[in-house]
């Protein structure tokens, strides 16, 4: 789950609950796991007017609805990766369709875009790609300071 997506079902949760139900079952959400990576949540949080009660605001109702109908895992950028690369033959792979998923999620923010485009040259180096991008891509998520979106919502 990216930012955008958690925003907008946090907004329905809040504002249209029958709505947010008929969505999780459209969702056919019970039969999976929903898996959020942490560095989405830290940027949901990094807006300069976010507090806690504002994001317990926000978010409570959405996080209650999928709790009840499903197990909620937060998982770092690391294991987000290995959880990819299992169906990969190579890490080089596996590392490309990640980049692309970034990329795609991140899209609307060129900034974000481009530091995900140049955290491939992890490959030009001999080294231990896991620690590496662990350290590139959540730099590169985290490239842009500004408000994460969520105001258009309150």
């Amino acid at each position: 789950m990216d930012n955008n997506a958690m925003s907008d079902l946090a907004f329905t949760a809040r504002e249209n609950p029958d709505d947010f139900i008929h969505i999780l079952e459209a969702m056919n959400i019970s039969e999976y796991d929903v898996i959020i990576p942490s560095v989405i949540l830290e940027e949901s949080g990094r807006n300069s007017w976010m507090n806690n009660e504002k994001y317990e605001k926000l978010y409570h109702n959405m996080f209650k609805g999928l709790a009840e109908k499903t197990n909620i895992f937060i998982i770092n950028t690391i294991e987000a990766f290995d959880i990819l690369s299992e169906g990969y033959v190579n890490k080089r792979g596996a590392w490309l369709e990640f980049q692309l998923i970034a990329s795609s999620l991140n899209r609307a923010n060129i900034e974000i875009n481009q530091s995900i485009q140049k955290a491939n040259n992890v490959f030009d180096i001999d080294i231990d790609i896991d620690i590496d991008i662990d350290i590139d891509i959540d730099i590169a998520l985290q490239k842009s300071k500004k408000d994460a979106g969520e105001s258009q919502h309150i």
